[in-house]
């Protein structure tokens, strides 16, 4: 099925805008009226690939950290012939992670603020990171910054033609929501855009995709994925309900009907479905003290006694402040996930579990960031919870 276009407009928006009394240009209906996606197939197996990632991802999910974990990845300042610090990749990226991501998530942070350039004007590090958190497993991958169909940053963080082969992911498919230029722009007859290579390629990859066809704005764009990353993590909606959401309270309806949803718009992001209540609380990180906690998987807000498997403990050193200022002026201030103080696994029966672990010395004198997360499955379900701003002493 061809997208609606007409000049610089490729939107499937078209096909729901109900309101338009027959208008073929729909220029009298604001805002779509249904949430839809898109499976890009040119060939019965590249659709036979897409249909099978979708039904394992809610059928047969594979229960893991991962699930509890999306990597947010921003563009730095730094824009070819631009006269001004581009800093609001950064910031927004930021804002994400400070105001619209549940607290028991955690977040890593592939901020290109923080990778060298080389001598070809790149940054592998920033690539590197980002590929090896995509295969240690994420639920989500989240691009802010400059991009083009199959390539994102000037600095080429990732580029679908030589980084896509270095993925081995396997069944950890996360979603990609992509705030950039053209990632989504499937209707090119020379080349395939990023949406369609990541749905495509088998065993590895991606479940869904959320890209632009056309040029698309830091503003709107900014808008659009906090409005997003409401609907799937705190109202529970489908992504394509969220996306439809984020689409009607952005207003912009320009910028936003670039934005497909390429996946099955009636499947929920595979974040955890049970919340972890914490009944013993350390209250400080004390070097080498014991630090103790215990807790219960809930249903309802009761203790589900039918869970009993294992729960990750992740125990963090104080998040790392970091201000990082622009060589064309301007500043921005964010936090980097502090160092792994303790990592462990252990049992959870009748849906209670207990942990202790001894503090190690090297961590971060007075700090008051410290952070202890777990994640708990019982192979059927999966649940998660966080203690957080520990001081350390």
């Amino acid at each position: 099925v061809p997208p609606f276009e007409q000049g610089d407009r490729c939107t499937d928006d078209w096909f729901v805008y109900f309101d338009g009394n027959g208008d073929p240009l729909v220029e009298n209906d604001i805002f779509p009226d249904m949430a839809i996606g898109r499976l890009p197939a040119q060939l019965p197996v590249q659709a036979d690939i897409m249909v099978r990632k979708i039904i394992d991802y809610e059928s047969a999910p594979e229960f893991g950290v991962w699930r509890n974990t999306i990597v947010l990845t921003a563009d730095d300042e730094n824009t070819p012939g631009s006269t001004f610090a581009e800093l609001f990749h950064t910031t927004d990226s930021e804002r994400l992670a400070d105001r619209h991501l549940p607290r028991a998530f955690r977040a890593e942070k592939v901020y290109l603020t923080q990778f060298p350039l080389d001598a070809a004007g790149e940054k592998p590090g920033a690539r590197d990171a980002l590929i090896n958190h995509i295969n240690d497993g994420v639920l989500l991958v989240n691009w802010v910054g400059h991009g083009a169909a199959n390539l994102w940053a000037h600095e080429r963080v990732f580029n679908t033609s030589r980084d896509l082969p270095s993925l081995n992911n396997g069944n950890k498919l996360p979603v990609f929501v992509t705030a950039t230029c053209t990632a989504g722009r499937f209707d090119l007859v020379t080349e395939e855009a990023m949406a369609e290579d990541f749905l495509r390629v088998e065993g590895k990859g991606a479940v869904g995709f959320v890209g632009a066809t056309r040029l698309s704005f830091p503003h709107p764009n900014a808008v659009l994925n906090r409005v997003l990353f409401d609907g799937m993590f705190q109202q529970n909606l489908t992504i394509g309900e969220a996306l439809l959401q984020a689409k009607i309270r952005t207003v912009d309806r320009t910028n936003s009907e670039k934005y497909i949803y390429f996946g099955d718009p009636a499947m929920r992001i595979g974040k955890p479905n049970q919340a972890i209540r914490f009944t013993e609380v350390v209250d400080t990180l004390r070097v080498l003290h014991v630090a103790e906690i215990q807790g219960e998987v809930l249903q309802d807000s009761t203790i589900d006694r039918s869970f009993s498997g294992s729960a990750f403990v992740r125990t963090s050193d104080s998040a790392q402040e970091v201000t990082y200022t622009a060589s064309l002026g301007g500043q921005a201030q964010y936090l980097l996930p502090g160092a792994d103080v303790f990592r462990g696994t252990v049992s959870v029966d009748q849906g209670q579990f207990s942990a202790s672990f001894i503090v190690p010395r090297d961590i971060t004198y007075g700090g008051n960031q410290g952070r202890i997360a777990v994640y708990a499955t019982d192979g059927r379900s999966d649940a998660a919870g966080v203690i957080e701003r520990l001081p350390l002493r």
